[in-house]
């Protein structure tokens, strides 16, 4: 009982909101969208490498207009995945031929598609219709996603706990133009290939998983220490704010830390264990993934097939 309520393996992309951590709402739909999209590689491994492509797009904006959020994410993450991995086996190195111009004109181009999306991701829960920009994006938001719509699948839907639908459209087309454009541009790539935002992105689910009940232990600890700053105006609020986050903020960072060397870490290395264990090592493996498949190697060590 306690393991489903943890997997809801069947509850797709609805919002049920857990007992136990209600921050840990996307666990389950993580875990049954994992299983889907090791069904579609299952399907799609033996076509060659165009038409597999073409058949995952397709199957990502087919789930996006069926309103199926989080599968348009997981597909949609595949092919930028597949995307970026042949490209980096297969490049030249040294080939870097573009002008100043389109070099500056690519650029601003990418900064103005990342400064969109870390404004998408600023959606806010309430009063999204009297937000500028943000209800621009609400009353151009299709229909299946609109939470107050009266479309009978829809309200079935809502009765489900699904709430804000209207963000989750707008979120998961900025979070697959944010990865897309991270990985074409190379100034915003080399940021997050420093060895800080590498470290960030080691204990970052970590930190998902330990920040909940961080806050629910030290809350009234926090409130305590904040409450001679007062929350009358808005400079005692935004102090208060900025205090609380110095301490919970370095508190949860140090628990992510242990939790990311002790029990995350270790399962990484398991369960890589687990994999070789489980793979067969006899050749001729790639002939059964695609009839004309070659294996490369990327620029990290990565052996992919190409076909």
């Amino acid at each position: 009982m306690y393991a489903g309520r943890i997997a809801w393996p069947w509850a797709w992309d609805r919002d049920l909101r857990p007992g136990y951590d209600i921050h840990l709402w996307t666990i389950p739909i993580e875990f049954s969208h994992a299983m889907l999209l090791f069904v579609v590689l299952l399907a799609l491994a033996p076509l060659r490498t165009h038409l597999r492509q073409v058949l995952t797009g397709v199957l990502a904006g087919y789930c996006l207009a069926c309103g199926r959020w989080a599968a348009f994410e997981f597909l949609a993450g595949f092919f930028l995945a597949e995307v970026h991995v042949l490209r980096a086996a297969t490049a030249v190195p040294g080939d870097h031929r573009s002008t100043t111009l389109s070099h500056l004109a690519v650029g601003a181009f990418h900064s103005t598609v990342l400064a969109a999306c870390l404004f998408v991701a600023g959606w806010p829960n309430e009063d999204a219709d009297k937000t500028p920009g943000i209800r621009t994006l609400l009353s151009n938001t299709p229909a299946w996603f609109l939470s107050n719509g009266r479309d009978e699948a829809l309200t079935e839907r809502e009765d489900w706990g699904e709430a804000l639908l209207e963000q989750k459209f707008w979120f998961g087309l900025a979070a697959v133009l944010l990865v897309w454009s991270c990985g074409e541009f190379a100034a915003a790539r080399r940021q997050f290939e420093r060895p800080l935002p590498q470290y960030c992105g080691r204990i970052s689910y970590a930190v998902y998983l330990v920040h909940g009940p961080a806050l629910d232990y030290w809350k009234d600890m926090t409130d305590r220490s904040v409450k001679p700053i007062g929350m009358e105006t808005a400079v005692q609020r935004m102090t208060a704010w900025l205090v609380g986050l110095l301490f919970l903020g370095s508190l949860v960072v140090w628990l992510a830390d242990l939790f990311w060397r002790l029990v995350d870490a270790p399962i990484v290395a398991l369960g890589r264990t687990v994999e070789q264990v489980c793979l067969q090592t006899d050749r001729g493996n790639e002939a059964w993934l695609c009839p004309e498949a070659k294996k490369v190697e990327d620029a990290h060590g990565l052996t992919v097939i190409v076909g």
